[in-house]
């Protein structure tokens, strides 16, 4: 078994183990203080944690906001570097067509002279020197044969804002612990568990 196989093969497997293993998520389980002090003290976490997740939301949509305004920014500059390469391209693409025109022009002259000596050659064996030579000729033009230019890539303003959304809106407000904070306190107490929703036995 080849080495490339081996690794092919291990990749697979590794793969196959962790998308059949399962996934646990974090749950809380809360259980209220008894107290009516402290249940009104629970319903004031509530409020705060709402107001919290509010202000995170609206923090979160002024994030995307200017992460699409730099975006677009960043979209027009990478735009006019495109079309500035893209001429540049269609300027190599004729030479390129130029020169392959010329190589396949001269592929045909040396495939015909080849072909010529080939069939003379099982015939007379004094010309079969000049096969081998037009054959050579072939195999060192083929070696040299034009190759076409890369085209540039057009930029993607879709995925130009997710990646800004990715680099400037890496928000976690913290919400969710504040409230367990303030719940706790309260005389509430909160157990944590993980919970299997996916691939469990």
């Amino acid at each position: 078994m080849s080495k490339y196989l081996k690794f092919t093969l291990t990749l697979f497997f590794i793969s196959l183990i962790f998308s059949c293993s399962p996934r646990y998520e974090t749950v809380y389980i809360y259980n209220p203080p008894k107290s009516l002090e402290g249940k009104r003290c629970v319903k004031d976490c509530e409020l705060k944690k709402k107001k919290c997740e509010e202000k995170c939301k609206e923090e979160k949509r002024k994030c995307y906001k200017e992460a699409i305004k730099t975006a677009k920014e960043i979209y027009s500059l990478k735009f006019e570097e495109y079309k500035i390469a893209y001429n540049d391209y269609l300027t190599k693409y004729k030479i390129y067509r130029r020169e392959l025109n010329n190589w396949q022009a001269k592929y045909d002259e040396l495939l015909s002279n080849y072909g010529y000596f080939s069939r003379i050659c099982s015939s007379d064996k004094k010309f079969c020197s000049e096969m081998s030579f037009y054959k050579n000729l072939l195999h060192q033009h083929n070696l040299h044969k034009p190759k076409p230019p890369k085209p540039p890539v057009k930029p993607d303003l879709s995925e130009i804002i997710a990646e800004q959304k990715r680099k400037m809106c890496k928000l976690n407000c913290n919400c969710t612990d504040e409230f367990n904070i303030c719940f706790e306190s309260c005389g509430g107490s909160i157990n944590i568990k993980k919970v299997c929703v996916e691939n469990c036995d």
